[in-house]
């Protein structure tokens, strides 16, 4: 990498990995840590769950124009971590979860931009390297996934709870430690005036940030409703308008807006792999698989491990679907969203035809994580058309602000959708097993009529595309 990629890029993806250890250490115990801890309802923890994703990435859009404007992402990625290494500390604590999760979206929304807008500032436009660089920092991240659930599920039942968000504390710091002593290279990075990152009105809104993401927090369903029934429509406006001014892209304006609703719907969808599909691992998964004993957690390690292996070939695929422009990026999201479908089919019949008193294989789930991993990976023409794309800088930054809020909508409503997996507190193995069975083969159905209309829509695009043509010549 050394040879090949600029200076300093394995030390950004290796900040990013260990930063990502600690996000993913958080997602994977957060639904058990809020049914088992706190004792909340399945529903409301579903709810709490959405209402913190959906927020993310929100705050990730914020956190950007903060870096871009007063911090500088050196700075931005600096003050980032260091939220994060609090909120993670405050999260040890049960009395101080909502503050401690509040603190994690804001330094979330600082951190994760601002680093990947310093890696994206090592290349000058239309290098090639870019592609390379994606696929090493998607490699990296799944490494950042792969690795909290094979220790977490044996030091939460050794050490307790606290133990588990130490851990995401540690990680953050050395993700921290590794950034600042690069801190002379890093530095060109950050334009901003120091005179103007202390200004006091922007500590002053990074606090009260956390002060309204906390009361968010008291009406989670109520904040999934407002992300989904007025951020949504105003997405939809704001994409159409913007791109019906841009010159030449009209003939792009309806197929963009159905990657933003098929991704929607994808996302919403595939949501409930950080949450229903953990507690029915915890609840009718055998604990027993090829002579190791699983807990909830270590069946999160297989998700990103397919996708590590795959990436590589999807990366090279991709680079080469991703020039063909939108039509094949519609084509690789239909994709994603059949697999994820047959994903969510399998998981159904498994449990319907295979069960024993309740109890699943952990094939079933494996097998399902294989197939929504294929379908995560026939996104990434669409990722790497941000990444260097060729879609126009500005036409690409605004895209990518509203994949982002197409994001944040779907963990809204995934977290709605999650609640059809409530079980009740005194249900059977058979009876939670009937439950999930339900839900899961409707998510399937769901997917499925989403790749259908999205399939059925392509020849339509095309030949809207045609005519376009034709009438501009």
């Amino acid at each position: 990498m050394q040879e090949q990629q600029p200076k300093g890029l394995r030390y950004l993806i290796l900040a990013q990995i260990w930063e990502r250890l600690g996000y993913y250490s958080l997602q994977t115990i957060l639904i058990l840590f809020l049914t088992k801890a706190l004792l909340l309802s399945e529903k409301n923890a579903y709810l709490i769950h959405g209402t913190f994703t959906s927020m993310l990435f929100l705050a990730a859009m914020i956190g950007s124009y903060y870096a871009e404007r007063y911090l500088g992402f050196f700075r931005a990625v600096m003050v980032g971590g260091a939220f994060l290494l609090l909120g993670y500390l405050m999260l040890a604590w049960s009395s101080l979860t909502w503050m401690g999760l509040s603190l994690v979206i804001v330094g979330n929304g600082l951190f994760t931009p601002s680093l990947l807008h310093s890696i994206k500032e090592l290349f000058k436009p239309d290098d090639q390297r870019c592609v390379r660089a994606f696929s090493f920092l998607s490699m990296g991240m799944c490494i950042g996934a792969m690795i909290p659930p094979l220790f977490l599920g044996w030091i939460i039942k050794v050490y307790g709870w606290e133990a588990g968000f130490l851990s995401a504390a540690l990680a953050v710091f050395i993700s921290l430690v590794i950034v600042f002593s690069r801190r002379h290279f890093y530095r060109r990075l950050s334009s901003i005036p120091l005179a103007k990152v202390m200004n006091i009105r922007l500590l002053a809104g990074l606090v009260t940030s956390c002060g309204v993401f906390y009361f968010l927090f008291q009406f989670p369903r109520e904040t999934n409703w407002l992300i989904s029934c007025v951020i949504f429509p105003a997405l939809l406006g704001w994409v159409f308008f913007l791109l019906k001014k841009s010159r030449g892209l009209q003939v792009n304006t309806v197929g963009s807006l159905l990657l933003l609703l098929v991704s929607i719907g994808y996302w919403t969808v595939q949501s409930q792999t950080w949450t229903s599909l953990i507690l029915y691992a915890d609840k009718n998964i055998s604990k027993h698989w090829m002579g190791i004993t699983l807990d909830a957690e270590w069946t999160r390690f297989f998700y990103p491990l397919f996708l590590f292996f795959l990436i590589p070939l999807f990366i090279r695929i991709g680079g080469v679907v991703e020039k063909k422009g939108l039509s094949f990026m519609m084509k690789g999201l239909s994709l994603s969203v059949l697999c994820l479908s047959f994903g969510f089919y399998v998981l159904g019949m498994g449990g319907v035809f295979f069960s024993d008193h309740g109890e699943v294989s952990a094939w079933w789930l494996i097998a399902s994580y294989f197939i929504q991993a294929l379908g995560e990976l026939c996104l990434i023409p669409i990722a790497l058309s941000f990444f260097s794309g060729v879609l126009p800088q500005h036409v690409r930054g605004m895209m990518l602000t509203a994949w982002f809020i197409a994001r944040a909508v779907a963990f809204s409503l995934g977290a709605e959708l999650a609640t059809l997996t409530a079980v009740p507190l005194d249900a059977t193995l058979i009876e939670s097993l009937q439950v999930y069975n339900s839900a899961f083969i409707l998510y399937g159905t769901i997917a499925l009529g989403l790749s259908i209309a999205s399939f059925v829509f392509l020849p339509t695009y095309k030949r809207f595309k045609e005519w376009d043509v034709s009438q501009s010549s």
